[in-house]
């Protein structure tokens, strides 16, 4: 990311043990990661000259599939989610876990007056 040039950037596989982990890059930009196991995990990267027009920054570590990351800019405040959905191949469980968490984040956020921003990997087929 260190040569990109970006606002937020969801990002997916981060492969995190930690269950939460915030990493400030050399340039100042910030990543947050919810992960907590080997294989998934989620994050949200943030540019350092976006994070300067920001007020109200709170991360989310949800899950190892899902994170969110509320802030305002000017007079709206989001509620920016990222989620790693699980592949065909995936158990049941994990599935239905995205699809309980998805809604519960959506509804949070719409109940305190938060427009969403969602990305991530949603594994979809067509």
């Amino acid at each position: 990311l260190g040569r990109s040039t970006y606002d937020i950037v969801f990002l997916t596989e981060t492969w995190r043990e930690e269950r939460e982990d915030i990493i400030e890059t050399p340039r100042g930009d910030m990543l947050y990661f919810s992960g907590g196991s080997k294989r998934r995990g989620v994050g949200i990267g943030l540019s350092r000259d976006f994070l300067r027009q920001l007020s109200g920054v709170r991360f989310h570590s949800v899950s190892e599939r899902a994170c969110a990351w509320d802030f305002r800019h000017g007079a709206t405040q989001f509620r920016a989610i990222g989620v790693y959905c699980p592949t065909s191949w995936d158990t049941p469980e994990a599935a239905e876990e995205v699809h309980m968490l998805l809604p519960l984040l959506l509804e949070d956020g719409k109940r305190q007056g938060m427009a969403p921003i969602i990305g991530g990997d949603f594994n979809a087929s067509i």
